[in-house]
């Protein structure tokens, strides 16, 4: 089972999403499920984002049928989350490999 549920929102990226993918997909110590939706780019995020999602099972990519918008489809992102922890990723940032672990640590250390 995940403990951490990664949520990107996709919208025509392509000049960053590849090395963004990368370095989600290189963190470590921490299981995850990274979850895309794509919002309906036509500037070729989509065959990237596919392919990936092709090569690691840890990924589950989801092209919505008619562009929902950030707000709607960052909602649509929380509402498939199923993991004790959730968290964005926008298709331009790039981690470092303890990023989400160490988040994670901090949450454990700090409990509400």
């Amino acid at each position: 089972m995940h403990q951490l549920t990664i949520g990107m929102p996709v919208f025509n990226d392509i000049d960053f999403i590849e090395a963004s993918l990368i370095s989600i997909l290189k963190q470590e110590q921490v299981s995850f499920h990274l979850i895309i939706s794509d919002d309906g780019a036509t500037d070729g995020s989509e065959e990237v984002c596919k392919r990936f999602a092709a090569q690691d099972d840890r990924i589950t990519y989801i092209r919505q049928e008619k562009n929902l918008g950030i707000s709607k489809n960052m909602e649509f992102l929380l509402q498939a989350a199923n993991t004790p922890y959730f968290m964005w990723a926008a298709d331009d940032d790039l981690w470092e490999p303890h990023f989400a672990f160490e988040l994670i640590q901090l949450l454990e250390k700090n409990p509400m």
